[in-house]
């Protein structure tokens, strides 16, 4: 009978013990990495351990600062024990480029300048520069083209002139 008491007593202790070595080990882990994201400045990071996982946490200002945290992180634990569950904040959205055409003639000569629609092409429009004006006409560009969404009166504006 006080066998089976004393095994008993020895299971509590066990368990008593198996639980207080993980959460000390929860805790510590935390605690480095912690140290590691702020000391490198990635104060937007937040860390909690789950055994021996780490879950990053936050909201990173870039893709390239979340992989930065993530491979601090995982100077401190094993990075395959690293979890990343950041997210990236969505960077502002570019404006498109306002497009235009400018076309200066001078007698056989046509100059053309601005900027256009990456879909349309500057040599189909050269090509129907010297369909209007001539096939001996000398056509010299200083376009750039851009790949951005136009409007629909595009199209309409540059045969017009």
């Amino acid at each position: 009978m006080f066998s089976f008491a004393f095994l008993l007593i020895g299971a509590g202790f066990s368990v008593f013990a198996a639980i207080s070595a993980v959460n000390l080990i929860e805790e510590t882990t935390e605690t480095d990495v912690r140290r590691a994201l702020s000391e490198a400045g990635y104060h937007w990071a937040d860390v909690e351990a789950e055994g021996l996982q780490v879950f990053v946490i936050g909201n990173a200002p870039s893709e390239a600062m979340r992989f930065k945290a993530k491979s601090a992180a995982g100077t401190v634990v094993d990075a395959a024990r690293v979890i990343d569950q950041m997210n990236v904040i969505d960077s502002v959205e570019i404006t498109p480029p306002a497009f235009k055409l400018e076309i200066l003639r001078t007698g056989k000569s046509v100059s053309l300048m601005g900027m256009l629609p990456a879909r349309y092409g500057i040599d189909s429009l050269i090509a129907s520069i010297k369909g209007a004006v001539g096939p001996e006409a000398q056509v010299s560009q200083l376009l750039q083209t851009a790949d951005f969404p136009v409007a629909e009166s595009w199209p309409i504006a540059v045969r017009a002139s």
